[in-house]
């Protein structure tokens, strides 16, 4: 409180508690936690999906047997840093008389603290015919 000319007038205090403050730092914690947990999932789903339109699009393809294709694919992912990704358990390879279809579906769990889990999944379609 001051005084102005013999009244007394409240002054607004500014600024943040330190309740304010430990709040702010536990959304920004927790916002920094989920995208350095996420943001890695997603950058390797981009990849994959990238290598496998390649892949479906190439020429090469209408010749390729399911284990060349495969290999193809293996050999493209470890060239974008992808390893010991499990392709036979998330991709799907099937050549009919309409044209090739190729499909991506899996999920990816990510931890984010103590016994909570995140489940990301993934469905993509290719075709060429």
């Amino acid at each position: 409180m001051r005084t102005t000319g013999g009244r007394r007038v409240l002054e607004r205090q500014r600024g943040l508690s330190m309740t304010g403050w430990l709040l702010v730092l536990i959304a920004v914690f927790s916002i920094a936690t989920l995208a350095i947990r996420v943001v890695p999932v997603y950058i390797d789903y981009r990849t994959v999906n990238s290598v496998i339109e390649a892949a479906v699009a190439s020429e090469q393809v209408d010749r390729m047997s399911k284990r060349q294709f495969f290999d193809n694919l293996t050999d493209r992912l470890r060239i974008n840093s992808i390893r010991g990704w499990p392709l036979a358990e998330r991709v799907t390879f099937e050549r009919k008389k309409e044209g090739l279809f190729v499909d991506l579906v899996y999920e990816e769990r990510v931890d984010l603290f103590a016994n909570v889990d995140l489940v990301i999944s993934f469905e993509n379609h290719y075709e060429k015919r």
